[in-house]
C-alpha cells in the first residue's frame, strides 16, 4: 500500500484500490476517522474493505505520518 498525507485527506493506493479519507486538524494532532472506510472507493466501487487491510492501512498511515513528523490520532 502507498499512502499520501495532503492537509485535509489521506489517499490510499491499493494496486487499482483508492480510498480517501479525510483529515481534521485539532492542537497540532491530524485526527482521522476510519469510521467511513468501510468501501474501496473508484474503480473499485462497492468493495468492501476487510477487517486485514483496514489495519493494514491503519498502520500503513501511523508509518506515512511518523516519518513526516505529523502527529496523528484515530477517530
Amino acid at each position: 500500500m502507498k499512502f499520501e498525507i495532503k492537509a485535509d485527506h489521506i489517499l490510499v493506493m491499493d494496486g487499482q484500490k483508492t480510498l480517501i479519507l479525510p483529515l481534521a486538524n485539532e492542537d497540532d494532532v491530524m485526527i482521522v476517522s476510519l469510521d467511513d472506510a468501510s468501501h474501496w472507493a473508484a474503480p473499485d466501487d462497492g468493495m468492501e474493505i476487510s477487517l486485514d487491510d483496514l489495519r493494514a492501512i491503519a498502520a500503513g498511515i501511523e508509518t506515512a505520518a511518523d516519518k513526516l513528523g505529523i502527529a496523528i490520532e484515530f477517530d
